[in-house]
């Protein structure tokens, strides 16, 4: 790979390491991405591109991409200190436009389930352990869902990520392929949820972040906060076989403690907001 870099980029590197799916390489005191790009749509959002994401760097024939034994890849230049994201770090967006996100996520939401559905009911043994807790899990989704219909159909979305976790490196975090469209409450509903499941108090973070917030977006996240991405991430890690089922009983374990959490901000926002009732709470 340190040949094919110099002769597509004339960048000669020091040292070159594989981290996961990319080759991270240092170059007179600089850092380097390179990876591989697989359903690529940069160009929807590449002109919002600024400092605190990555650079993207040409190739000798002035294309982003490069074919490399038929795969793409693009080489991007760090911009930032290589550590774990703060919570700091989320309140920085890039706005995009507007979308009616309340519709495409329940388009999205109601797929999961199907889905998981599925593969409880095709591979019960397998996926014992989730098995037996599907039908709570399956009634939180049901009520995110439903608080979805009180969204608006015009919502500002910004530049976000698929999943934000506690501990996501900056490199990916400001990896312009990492990037996708959605409200700003997206990132910032998921990192929460990791802090929580990862032993941290979050009531304060996010009592002070509804704060911030308009009515659709109050409804967005709290409608995320109850919607159970963690359990839905539980089957792709038994499938991927990249997760214990020690790991997996902490998680459920820590349900009903996540459920009163979730209670607590809901009930402070009601306060705020002339929120729709959720009857189970």
């Amino acid at each position: 790979m340190k040949n094919a870099i110099k002769f597509y980029y004339n960048i000669d590197v020091d040292s070159l390491k594989q981290v996961s799916d990319k080759f991270v390489f240092y170059s007179s005191n600089s850092v380097f991405v390179f990876e591989t790009v697989s359903d690529n749509k940069l160009s929807d959002y590449i002109y919002l591109l600024d400092s605190h994401y990555h650079s993207i760097i040409k190739n000798i024939n002035n294309d982003i991409f490069t074919i490399i034994n038929g795969l793409n890849y693009i080489l991007l230049k760090v911009n930032s200190l290589i550590q774990s994201i703060k919570y700091s770090d989320l309140f920085y967006t890039v706005f995009y436009g507007y979308l009616d996100v309340g519709d495409r996520l329940k388009v999205l939401w109601e797929k999961r389930v199907d889905y998981t559905e599925y593969l409880v009911s095709q591979f019960g043994i397998k996926y014992s352990i989730l098995r037996r807790s599907f039908s709570y899990y399956d009634g939180l989704t049901e009520t995110a869902i439903q608080l979805l219909g009180f969204v608006g159909k015009s919502i500002p979305v910004y530049l976000q990520h698929y999943r934000i976790k506690k501990d996501l490196s900056t490199i990916d975090y400001y990896d312009p392929l990492k990037i996708i469209i959605d409200s700003r409450v997206r990132d910032i509903s998921e990192y929460l949820k990791d802090c929580f499941f990862k032993g941290f108090d979050i009531y304060n973070m996010c009592v002070s972040y509804i704060d911030t917030l308009s009515f659709d977006e109050v409804i967005l996240f709290i409608a995320r906060m109850i919607y159970p991405s963690y359990y839905y991430d539980l089957f792709d890690d038994i499938i991927n076989s990249s997760i214990s089922e020690d790991k997996i009983n902490d998680i459920l374990d820590k349900t009903i403690l996540y459920e009163d959490i979730i209670k607590s901000i809901y009930f402070y926002a009601r306060k705020k907001y002339m929120l729709p009732k959720v009857d189970w709470f």
